[in-house]
C-alpha cells in the first residue's frame, strides 16, 4: 500500500511538473506580437545625460574600461543607456498598471538600477540587460527585425550573424538579482557623432589617467569629505586663436559635502586660472553647445593648486591613493590633465533611441537553460569571418572564471570545451561575435558573458496582473 501511494504522489508529482512545462511553453517568446517597443520621450533621454554626467565615481565599471579618455566616455554611455532604457521600461509597466518599485537611491548608490516587480507571487529584484544596435554599420549583416529575431530564435550555431544570445556578463553573474528583463535598443552609433540624429545636445568630457583615480576615487572621497578636506583646481587654457569672438566658459560638475557642487569658470586665453573648488569629487565637465562648437579651440590643462587632505588613504594593496597625480607624458609634470576637443562627446541619446523589450527569465531559470548551448570564441578572419570558433582551450584565468560562479563542473574534452552556454570576451580584440556585437569595426564582446537564446524567454505580458 505504501509502494502504491509513493508511486500516486511521484505520478501527480510528475504530471504537475509536466503541465507546468507545457503552461511555461506557451508563455516563451515566439512571435513577435509579444515583444514590446517603446521610443524614449524628451524627459528621459534628459534623464540618462543627467546621470551619466555625475555617476561616474559611483558605477562599478564592470567594463573594465581604461581610464583614457575614450574608456571614460564609453564608461559615461553606457550609464546613459542604462537609465534610459530603465525609464522607458517603468513607463511602459505603469501604463500597463504593473506595481514598481524604484530604490530609493541617490546618484551615489550602487543599485541605481535594479527595480522591484511582483513575479510569480513574489517581490523581486529585476534587472535589465540592454544591447544596443547600431543601424548605420555599413556592412553585409543583415538588417535588424523583430520577424529575423524570431526566425533566429533557437540558434546557437557558429554563423554570427543569426545569432541573439541573451547574455549576462561573467562578473554579473553571483550578484543578488532575481529577474533578468532582456531589451536590443535600436538607433544610428551616436559614440563617434556628435551631432548627428539629435535636436538637444549635451556636451561632456571627463577626467582621465591619473587625474581620474584622484578626483573619482570612491575611498579619496569619503576621507575628503569626512575630514572636510577638498581639492582645488588650475585651469590654463592655451589656443592658439589670436582673434576670439569671445572666452568659452567650461563648467566643473563634481562634489561636495555629500552634494552636486557645479562651478562655472571663463576661460583666460594663455593664462592660469587657480583656487577652483573645494572639491571632494570631479565627476564630469561640461561646455555648452554654442562654446563648444564656435568658441572653443586649443586645449585646456588642469592640475592640483591645493590639496587640503594631508594624511594617506590607501587601497586594497596598501597604497597610498592620495598623491597628487602628475603627467608622466608632459614636460610640466604639474599638468597632470589636458583636455582636448576630441575629448568630449555628446551624452544625449538620439532623439530615435527605440527600445524593444524582448522578455524576462528567472536567475534560477538562465542558469539551468544555459547549459543547454554551445560555447564560442572569436572569429578566425583567415577561415571564415562571419563563423565563430568553438572555444577548445581554457586558461587557466577561464577555469577560475567558471569556478567562480559555478560552472566547473561543466568543463570537458573536445571541441567545446565548455558544456554551457558561454561567450569569450576579451577588453581588446579578439572576442566572439553576435549580430547585434558584429565582427567589424572593433566589434565583438569586450568580457565573457554566459547566454541562454530568445527561445527561452517569457513573454513581458506575464510581467502584467491579470484581471
Amino acid at each position: 500500500m505504501i509502494s502504491i501511494v509513493k508511486r500516486t504522489e511521484q505520478s501527480l508529482f510528475g504530471i504537475q511538473n509536466t503541465l507546468k512545462h507545457q503552461y511555461l511553453l506557451h508563455l516563451m517568446v515566439s512571435n513577435k506580437s509579444q515583444i514590446w517597443t517603446a521610443s524614449s520621450t524628451t524627459d528621459e533621454l534628459s534623464e540618462g545625460t543627467h546621470y551619466a554626467s555625475i555617476s561616474l565615481p559611483w558605477t562599478f565599471d564592470r567594463m573594465m574600461m581604461n581610464s583614457s579618455p575614450d574608456g571614460q566616455k564609453k564608461r559615461a554611455y553606457n550609464i546613459a543607456k542604462g537609465i534610459v532604457g530603465q525609464e522607458v521600461l517603468v513607463r511602459v509597466l505603469s501604463e500597463k498598471g504593473v506595481d514598481i518599485e524604484l530604490p530609493n537611491d541617490t546618484h551615489r548608490d550602487d543599485d541605481i538600477f535594479d527595480i522591484r516587480l511582483n513575479v510569480d507571487g513574489q517581490e523581486q529584484k529585476a534587472d535589465l540587460k540592454t544591447m544596443n544596435y547600431f543601424s548605420d554599420y555599413e556592412n553585409d549583416r543583415t538588417t535588424f527585425s523583430l520577424e529575423y529575431l524570431i526566425d533566429n530564435r533557437d540558434y546557437d550555431g557558429s554563423k554570427w550573424n543569426q545569432f541573439f544570445p541573451m547574455m549576462i556578463p561573467h562578473t554579473q553573474m553571483n550578484q543578488n538579482k532575481e529577474v533578468y528583463i532582456f531589451a536590443i535598443a535600436e538607433s544610428i552609433d551616436f559614440r563617434n557623432k556628435l551631432w548627428e540624429g539629435r535636436s538637444e545636445h549635451a556636451i561632456f568630457a571627463f577626467p582621465h589617467g591619473e587625474m581620474c583615480e584622484f578626483t573619482q576615487k570612491e575611498q579619496l572621497i569619503n576621507a575628503r569629505e569626512e575630514e572636510y578636506s577638498g581639492i582645488f583646481f588650475s585651469i590654463e587654457y592655451d589656443t592658439p586663436s589670436y582673434f576670439e569672438k569671445r572666452l568659452p566658459k567650461i563648467e566643473l560638475i563634481g562634489e561636495w559635502d555629500g552634494e552636486i557642487k557645479r562651478q562655472k569658470v571663463t576661460l583666460e586665453k594663455n593664462e592660469t586660472i587657480s583656487h577652483i573648488g573645494p572639491f571632494s569629487a570631479l565627476n564630469s565637465l561640461w561646455m555648452s553647445t554654442e562654446d563648444f562648437r564656435e568658441h572653443f579651440s586649443g586645449s585646456i590643462h588642469f592640475s592640483i593648486s591645493k590639496n587640503e587632505l594631508q594624511k594617506p588613504v590607501r587601497n586594497t594593496t596598501r597604497r597610498d591613493l592620495n598623491t597628487l597625480p602628475r603627467n608622466r607624458d608632459e614636460v610640466d609634470p604639474k599638468r597632470p590633465m589636458t583636455i582636448e576637443k576630441s575629448y568630449f562627446c555628446n551624452l544625449r541619446l538620439p532623439d530615435d533611441y527605440t527600445i524593444h523589450y524582448l522578455g524576462w527569465t528567472t536567475k534560477e531559470d538562465f542558469i539551468t537553460n544555459c547549459r543547454k548551448y554551445r560555447s564560442w570564441i572569436w572569429p578566425d578572419d583567415d577561415v571564415d569571418p562571419d563563423k565563430n570558433m568553438p572555444w577548445s582551450q581554457l586558461t587557466e584565468d577561464d577555469q577560475k572564471k567558471l569556478e567562480r560562479i559555478g560552472f566547473d563542473d561543466e568543463i570537458q574534452q573536445g571541441d567545446h570545451r565548455i558544456d554551457a552556454g558561454f561567450l569569450k570576451g576579451i577588453p581588446i580584440g579578439g572576442s566572439a561575435a553576435t549580430f547585434v556585437y558584429p565582427n567589424q569595426y572593433g566589434g565583438g564582446l569586450r568580457e565573457t558573458n554566459a547566454y541562454v537564446l530568445p527561445q527561452d524567454l517569457r513573454s513581458m505580458a506575464e510581467l502584467v496582473p491579470s484581471g
